[in-house]
């Protein structure tokens, strides 16, 4: 286990792995670490116990004192060392490191991997954190448009080299992007732009947020702006409004902001283009064939309305998405994250269970199944309670039962069965009241409907003041 650092949350994880009956060859399948590394922990830790289910996990500082350290890497020169002037340069355009790696192949003929590039770049490139507070849209609400400097053509015709214009529209809810390479922002290319977008997606969203473009808004102003005639009919037309944002406040359209810096960061460097229909081709391209996606809490992206599951270490990262006819493929910048088959139906969810962390792999796991066999382990009584726990026609009562069994890492088997039995003799087979039970001590006291069979057992009839008819006549 020298070659690698593995993270505490990992470690963690396959110990989990291993307490529920995994074999080596199971963990290294799922990628979670090699089989003689996996023989060496699972011999650690049987000889620290620490794949007994009924003891807790090890804590990080004892996981990390009891394994051994990672040997260090001896240092050596990149093979990127000879090209550090151009990639310098090219880290301060913005370039990304792919189309880094693509120039010094192309030119220069570099053999080494894109790794090797993507370490260099990261050693070179200034850490410059950015914090934003991101909007909230629901579907089909509302798009972004901008306008972004394009790349400079050679007309064909006259052998000119000529200015564009790249138009981009982003749907604010799931980030898709129309983009186009127009020579110039006149009111009729600007309508064009309009028209082909929606059919590129299907639809027209609600509403349109736009800066200050003199192809849309004629007078610019904060609560007032004056729209320009054609471009008013146009909206009135196809039943979108217009939402023109405050003179110098690029930040309110930040998804489309972002995609332009993005065309012009990931599409434009090192490319070369014959003309406007074939920068256009490219374009198009280009956009169906990489897509960029934020990983959810709950361990998942979004892509064409599918939720596709990713390493959950991942949790709040953007990462790229490459979709296929049949698969997807999620890349966190090089590297390669998961692989799922392509899903078409709005809805339909690709899970896959090493992606999830160890909590929620642990509660998958102990289903119905597993809560039983281990009350039957603990004794009668508990088995008997987390049977009546799941016959209950109402509520899924697995999360109370596996905290039942949960006790027993806290209390003992014996304690817990004894708080189980008097739970049951009050008629009241509930996690809180077996918690209860435990927590003040109430498994060792008798219980009340016990004492009163055994006082009804002993009862004669006769009770120690009582008279009968004659004798009270009497007096």
């Amino acid at each position: 286990m020298a070659n690698r650092r593995f993270e505490m949350y990992e470690l963690r994880q396959i110990l989990v792995r291993m307490r529920f009956g995994d074999s080596d060859r199971a963990l290294a399948k799922a990628g979670l670490i090699g089989r003689p590394k996996a023989k060496a922990l699972r011999r650690l830790a049987e000889g620290k116990g620490w794949l007994d289910p009924a003891r807790p996990l090890p804590e990080d500082a004892v996981l990390a004192e009891a394994l051994p350290q990672p040997r260090q890497r001896s240092s050596s020169v990149s093979s990127v060392e000879p090209f550090r002037d151009k990639v310098e340069q090219w880290v301060a355009q913005e370039i990304p490191c792919r189309a880094i790696h693509q120039v010094l192949k192309r030119e220069h003929q570099y053999t080494g991997s894109y790794s090797s590039v993507y370490r260099f770049v990261q050693s070179v490139k200034p850490s410059q954190p950015k914090a934003t507070m991101p909007l909230e849209f629901a579907a089909g609400d509302a798009a972004q448009i901008d306008f972004g400097s394009g790349p400079e053509l050679i007309d064909m015709e006259t052998g000119e080299v000529v200015k564009t214009w790249f138009f981009l529209m982003t749907l604010c809810w799931s980030r898709h992007q129309y983009a186009e390479i127009v020579l110039d922002q006149k009111v009729p290319t600007w309508l064009e732009c309009h028209r082909r977008a929606f059919e590129w997606f299907g639809g027209v969203p609600q509403k349109l947020i736009i800066d200050n473009a003199k192809c849309a808004i004629t007078r610019a102003c904060r609560r007032d702006p004056v729209v320009q005639r054609a471009y008013a009919e146009y909206a009135e037309g196809y039943g979108f409004k217009i939402d023109a944002l405050p003179p110098r406040q690029p930040q309110m359209k930040g998804r489309v902001e972002s995609g332009i810096k993005y065309l012009k960061t990931g599409f434009l460097p090192l490319r070369e283009f014959r003309d406007v229909t074939d920068a256009n081709r490219q374009l198009q391209a280009w956009i169906l064939e990489w897509a960029k996606v934020k990983v959810h809490r709950d361990c998942h992206v979004q892509f064409e309305k599918c939720l596709y599951s990713v390493p959950f270490k991942l949790i709040g990262q953007s990462l790229w998405l490459k979709a296929t006819p049949v698969t997807v493929r999620i890349y966190r910048d090089h590297e390669l994250a998961a692989v799922h088959s392509r899903h078409f139906k709005p809805g339909s969810r690709s899970s896959i269970d090493d992606h999830l962390p160890p909590e929620a792999i642990a509660w998958k796991m102990r289903d119905p199944q597993w809560c039983l066999q281990q009350s039957e382990n603990i004794g009668a009584s508990c088995h008997q309670l987390i049977r009546t726990l799941f016959a209950d026609r109402v509520l899924d009562n697995l999360r109370a039962a596996q905290g039942v069994i949960r006790l027993r890492d806290k209390y003992g088997g014996r304690r817990l069965e004894a708080a189980c039995q008097r739970a049951l003799s009050y008629n009241n087979p509930r996690y809180r009241t077996v918690k209860t039970i435990l927590e003040k001590g109430l498994e060792q006291h008798p219980s009340a409907q016990l004492a009163f069979d055994t006082l009804a057992d002993s009862y004669t009839g006769q009770g120690r003041f009582c008279r009968d008819t004659k004798s009270l006549l009497k007096h």
